[in-house]
């Protein structure tokens, strides 16, 4: 008898899912059809093991001739969500793979801003416009939510930026060992949800994909409570049936929540918990997450190439050579390892070289002096500005190589190929 209670539940949950198909092509009016699509939506986003048995029962056709000829918006963007969660994408807007990766720094991202800023100017086209997939770490989360999804300026981005670390990276160091010795943050972690719930409010992940010129976006933290540590993907898409990340993820959470996880910095934030895990600073595993970006973009479009894949780093300090020592203190020691675990620069050289010098670019400003992530005095982010600046004129040929690989667009053969394909989903 409880053998058999697996099964029996199993088999429930199918008849489910082929109801919903079934349902949602029989809906005759537009409120009809829109409630079922938003009932194929929870489904998926609960079960999503399901896609393969719903798209074997027609959902895929259905969504799409919905999405394609219906002329209500609001139908076709519930039908944008349905298809991102059964990993059904439309091709790359250029002639390849567009990736934006970027690191995680604190108030360093305001040299990852003033370079996309950079880039904006030169290329006439909003960041967008320019990537088919966005990634970030940490500061580098916010930003690519920001830019991707809430379609912010570059300005109004670093005047966020500004805003957060005097709200939040104010504190009296009484007050925050304090808190470091009780909770292991020094600053106030509430005080940070507070301010992420105002900005990003309840938007799911996967509702972000509804508009169709919202890139897909990954949002990357670290689970703590596993055997061993393992990247997460808070992500505004999921993969075709069959076809697995190597990283666990969901793109069912909210915007606020994945970058609450991503940012969980150790020491400066409380780790946070979300279902069963325990998430951390993605830093902590990837805080260059390029080589994450472009496993997961290559699953999404399997045919198509990389175009580019623009890594943007929160800058680095290179110490004058100190004189050789015999031994070293703990406290040298440890922060050794961290930098080593926190280290941009190994994934950078990987990458390097797989990929040709016309394909991937790493942007990584050299620092005037060493600042923490937490840095939020003013003439320090505006030098970091400064630095940012000069790094492009020493690299303007690397930069301008950047732009002109983006702007490159899809070929002829390449939409009449698109357009194949998305006739034949459609009919069969």
């Amino acid at each position: 008898m409880y053998a058999s209670a697996p099964s029996t539940i199993l088999s429930s949950l199918q008849q489910r899912s082929r109801f919903l198909v079934s349902s949602l092509s029989e809906a005759s009016s537009s409120a009809s059809r829109f409630l079922r699509l938003e009932e194929v939506c929870k489904h998926l986003l609960l079960y999503p093991e399901q896609k393969a048995i719903m798209c074997k029962a027609g959902l895929l056709k259905t969504t799409l001739l919905l999405k394609n000829d219906s002329s209500d918006k609001v139908i076709q963007e519930q039908a944008k969500c349905v298809l991102a969660l059964v990993g059904y994408h439309d091709p790359p807007k250029g002639d390849g793979i567009r990736i934006l990766s970027i690191d995680g720094g604190g108030t360093r991202g305001i040299m990852a801003i003033e370079i996309l800023r950079q880039l904006e100017a030169k290329t006439n086209k909003k960041v967008f416009e320019l990537f088919d997939f966005i990634c970030g770490v940490s500061s580098g989360a916010i930003l690519s939510v920001l830019l991707g999804a809430l379609r912010m300026s570059l300005d109004d981005c670093e005047y966020l930026y500004r805003k957060l670390s005097d709200e939040i990276f104010c504190r009296s160091t009484i007050w925050g060992t304090s808190r470091l010795m009780w909770s292991h943050a020094y600053y106030d972690t509430t005080a940070w949800v507070n301010v992420l719930k105002k900005t990003f409010g309840e938007t799911l992940m996967i509702d972000t994909a509804k508009d169709k010129d919202t890139p897909k976006l990954a949002v990357i933290s670290a689970i703590m409570n596993l055997s061993h540590l393992q990247a997460f993907a808070f992500r505004n898409y999921d993969f075709p049936p069959r076809v697995q990340s190597y990283y666990r993820g969901s793109c069912r959470y909210r915007l606020w929540e994945g970058i609450r996880a991503s940012g969980a910095a150790p020491g400066y934030f409380e780790e946070y918990c979300l279902d069963d895990y325990l998430h951390q600073d993605g830093g902590v595993l990837v805080n260059n997450p390029t080589a994450l970006a472009i496993h997961e973009a290559q699953l999404l479009w399997p045919s198509d190439s990389i175009q580019c894949v623009m890594s943007l780093g929160s800058g680095r300090y290179v110490p004058a050579v100190s004189p050789s020592l015999t031994s070293t203190s703990l406290k040298t020691k440890i922060l050794k390892i961290i930098d080593s675990a926190t280290d941009t620069e190994a994934v950078h050289i990987t990458v390097n070289d797989l990929l040709t010098p016309d394909t991937y670019f790493r942007l990584n400003p050299y620092l005037t002096e060493f600042l923490t992530l937490d840095e939020n005095r003013k003439e320090k982010l505006d030098q970091m500005k400064v630095d940012a600046q000069m790094y492009l004129r020493r690299n303007e040929y690397k930069f301008s190589s950047v732009a002109q690989t983006l702007l490159r667009k899809r070929s002829l053969f390449k939409h009449s190929k698109d357009w194949l394909k998305t006739q034949k989903d459609m009919i069969f």
